[in-house]
């Protein structure tokens, strides 16, 4: 279970950029702009390490079974079907018996081989997103990358401020000392410093993944399947 709030990770922040102050015109942020880079890291952090649900979905017979009620659109993925339940080994649906089918309703499974049968539970093991909320109980960063994660919305932060003071003007006045682009360079320093350090404690690479893919062909053959060298007008 997780023990950090989104009010800690907001202070985790503001202690980082040394921004607690009081007075709100002395603050380079406002709270509210603080949480949202703080949503900002959180989303991106769900790309770099998903959340991994298991939901049961009960099919009703038909062709199509409706997707768990934690999917996340445009997010989710399905990483494994298993049914039937309680199976030592599990038993897991092959990727050729379903594939994702847009409904009018919205997006559904679609079984292409066998249906499963009404009242049977089918296990998703499914990607979603991850979030601080105000409850530490519902937060879905893991303790182990709460400061990773806050250092991604430092780097954000810093890079709000950088563009701060690239959009303020320059001296016209020898009494105005400040240099504005000389800020927005040094605070631009600090985001990439801070991403860089999330990367390092997330473990994140740039390095490209393989043109390839990998499929588990069955040995074992069923007169429900059709297989290259097993095909059913052959058995």
């Amino acid at each position: 279970m997780a023990t950090y709030t989104t009010t800690d990770a907001r202070n985790q922040v503001k202690r980082v950029l040394r921004d607690e102050s009081v007075v709100t015109d002395e603050r380079l942020l406002i709270d509210g702009n603080v949480d949202i880079f703080v949503t900002q890291a959180a989303l991106r952090y769900s790309l770099d390490n998903p959340r991994q649900v298991a939901e049961d979905v009960t099919a009703d017979g038909t062709s199509v079974m409706a997707l768990p009620s934690g999917w996340v659109s445009d997010f989710s993925d399905i990483l494994s079907l298993e049914s039937p339940l309680d199976q030592q080994p599990p038993m897991y649906l092959d990727r050729r018996d379903w594939e994702f089918y847009q409904t009018p309703s919205g997006l559904k499974i679609r079984w292409t081989r066998l249906f499963q049968p009404s009242g049977r539970a089918v296990r998703v093991l499914y990607t979603a997103t991850r979030a601080y909320n105000a409850s530490a109980a519902s937060t879905t960063i893991p303790d182990n990358h709460h400061f990773a994660v806050c250092d991604l919305a430092v780097s954000i932060c810093a890079d709000a401020i950088s563009m701060k003071y690239a959009r303020a003007h320059e001296p016209v006045l020898n009494a105005d000392i400040t240099n504005y682009q000389d800020r927005a360079r040094v605070w631009a320093d600090i985001a990439r410093r801070y991403e860089q350090r999330y990367r390092d404690a997330v473990r994140v690479t740039d390095t490209p993944k393989a043109a390839s893919q990998f499929l588990n062909w069955d040995v074992n053959p069923s007169p429900a399947r059709e297989y290259i060298f097993h095909r059913k007008e052959n058995r």
